[in-house]
Protein backbone atom coordinates (compact mmCIF):
# COMPACT_ATOMS: atom_id res chain seq x y z
CA UNK A 1 0.00 0.00 0.00
CA UNK A 2 1.53 3.12 -1.01
CA UNK A 3 1.84 6.10 1.49
CA UNK A 4 -1.33 7.80 -0.11
CA UNK A 5 -3.30 5.02 0.22
CA UNK A 6 -2.31 4.63 3.72
CA UNK A 7 -3.23 8.61 4.46
CA UNK A 8 -6.53 7.95 3.32
CA UNK A 9 -7.01 4.96 5.33
CA UNK A 10 -5.87 6.72 8.03
CA UNK A 11 -7.91 9.98 7.54
CA UNK A 12 -11.17 7.35 7.13
CA UNK A 13 -10.45 5.82 10.35
CA UNK A 14 -10.68 9.09 12.46
CA UNK A 15 -13.07 10.96 10.62
CA UNK A 16 -16.01 12.31 12.95
CA UNK A 17 -13.71 11.03 15.62
CA UNK A 18 -11.90 14.16 16.18
CA UNK A 19 -12.53 16.14 19.71
CA UNK A 20 -10.52 18.98 20.50
CA UNK A 21 -10.34 19.60 24.44
CA UNK A 22 -8.53 23.56 24.22
CA UNK A 23 -6.57 25.48 21.65
CA UNK A 24 -3.49 23.93 21.70
CA UNK A 25 -2.05 21.52 19.92
CA UNK A 26 -1.05 19.68 23.05
CA UNK A 27 -4.69 18.95 23.95
CA UNK A 28 -6.30 18.23 20.66
CA UNK A 29 -6.83 14.06 20.24
CA UNK A 30 -9.51 12.21 18.79
CA UNK A 31 -12.80 10.14 20.91
CA UNK A 32 -12.11 6.24 21.17
CA UNK A 33 -16.00 5.98 20.71
CA UNK A 34 -15.10 4.50 17.34
CA UNK A 35 -14.12 1.39 18.59
CA UNK A 36 -15.53 -1.20 20.31
CA UNK A 37 -14.51 -2.01 24.18
CA UNK A 38 -16.93 -4.63 24.86
CA UNK A 39 -15.55 -7.10 27.23
CA UNK A 40 -15.32 -10.12 25.28
CA UNK A 41 -15.48 -8.68 21.73
CA UNK A 42 -11.82 -8.24 21.23
CA UNK A 43 -11.17 -9.86 17.59
CA UNK A 44 -7.79 -11.82 16.57
CA UNK A 45 -6.47 -11.05 12.95
CA UNK A 46 -3.57 -12.37 11.09
CA UNK A 47 -1.94 -10.50 8.35
CA UNK A 48 1.10 -9.57 6.55
CA UNK A 49 2.88 -6.77 7.52
CA UNK A 50 2.42 -3.39 4.70
CA UNK A 51 3.94 -0.41 6.90
CA UNK A 52 4.22 0.46 10.36
CA UNK A 53 4.19 3.99 11.34
CA UNK A 54 5.73 4.53 14.61
CA UNK A 55 4.79 8.30 15.04
CA UNK A 56 2.94 10.67 17.61
CA UNK A 57 0.31 10.81 18.58
CA UNK A 58 -0.32 7.33 17.44
CA UNK A 59 1.41 4.79 15.41
CA UNK A 60 -0.31 2.65 12.67
CA UNK A 61 0.04 -0.83 11.37
CA UNK A 62 -1.33 -1.76 8.03
CA UNK A 63 -2.06 -5.36 7.70
CA UNK A 64 -2.96 -7.28 4.66
CA UNK A 65 -5.68 -9.43 6.29
CA UNK A 66 -6.95 -12.43 3.93
CA UNK A 67 -10.91 -13.12 4.62
CA UNK A 68 -12.24 -16.46 5.23
CA UNK A 69 -13.69 -15.88 1.37
CA UNK A 70 -10.30 -15.52 0.18
CA UNK A 71 -10.24 -11.64 -0.52
CA UNK A 72 -7.36 -9.63 0.90
CA UNK A 73 -8.48 -6.59 2.75
CA UNK A 74 -6.23 -3.94 4.13
CA UNK A 75 -6.69 -3.54 7.68
CA UNK A 76 -5.27 -0.55 9.90
CA UNK A 77 -4.62 -0.74 13.47
CA UNK A 78 -4.31 2.46 15.88
CA UNK A 79 -1.33 2.28 18.60
CA UNK A 80 -0.70 5.02 21.49
CA UNK A 81 2.45 7.19 20.69
CA UNK A 82 6.01 6.42 20.69
CA UNK A 83 6.43 6.41 24.30
CA UNK A 84 4.02 4.12 26.06
CA UNK A 85 4.68 1.82 22.78
CA UNK A 86 7.87 1.66 23.92
CA UNK A 87 7.05 0.53 27.16
CA UNK A 88 5.40 -2.21 26.12
CA UNK A 89 8.37 -3.21 24.23
CA UNK A 90 7.85 -1.96 21.13
CA UNK A 91 9.95 -0.63 18.71
CA UNK A 92 10.14 1.52 15.52
CA UNK A 93 11.27 -2.23 13.67
CA UNK A 94 8.74 -4.52 15.53
CA UNK A 95 6.44 -5.14 12.31
CA UNK A 96 8.62 -5.24 8.97
CA UNK A 97 7.21 -5.20 6.55
CA UNK A 98 6.51 -8.61 4.80
CA UNK A 99 5.87 -10.35 7.99
CA UNK A 100 2.57 -12.22 9.24
CA UNK A 101 1.85 -11.21 12.47
CA UNK A 102 -1.31 -11.61 14.63
CA UNK A 103 -2.73 -8.89 16.19
CA UNK A 104 -5.69 -8.63 19.06
CA UNK A 105 -7.79 -5.43 18.55
CA UNK A 106 -10.86 -3.70 19.90
CA UNK A 107 -12.30 -3.95 16.59
CA UNK A 108 -14.30 -0.42 14.97
CA UNK A 109 -17.45 -0.32 15.77
CA UNK A 110 -19.11 0.35 12.64
CA UNK A 111 -17.70 -3.34 11.26
CA UNK A 112 -14.52 -1.53 9.32
CA UNK A 113 -11.63 -2.76 9.03
CA UNK A 114 -9.41 -1.93 11.68
CA UNK A 115 -9.43 -1.42 15.69
CA UNK A 116 -7.11 -0.34 18.57
CA UNK A 117 -4.33 -2.82 19.44
CA UNK A 118 -4.62 -4.61 22.29
CA UNK A 119 -1.43 -7.36 21.50
CA UNK A 120 -0.01 -8.51 18.94
CA UNK A 121 2.44 -12.10 18.70
CA UNK A 122 5.43 -11.13 16.08
CA UNK A 123 6.88 -12.50 13.55
CA UNK A 124 9.65 -14.39 15.83
CA UNK A 125 7.06 -15.46 18.10
CA UNK A 126 7.30 -12.58 20.91
CA UNK A 127 4.29 -11.53 22.02
CA UNK A 128 3.48 -7.98 23.11
CA UNK A 129 1.08 -7.97 25.48
CA UNK A 130 -1.58 -5.11 27.24
CA UNK A 131 -0.38 -2.98 30.36
CA UNK A 132 -1.85 -4.92 33.13
CA UNK A 133 -4.31 -2.23 34.02
CA UNK A 134 -6.36 -3.49 30.74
Amino acid sequence: MNTTKLTRALASLTVGGLVFAGATAAFAHHSNAMFDYTHGNERTITGTVNQFLWTNPHSYLDLAVTASSGNVQNWVVEFQGISLNSERGLTIDSFKEGDEVTVVIHPLKDGRTGGDFLSATLADGTEILPPEDD
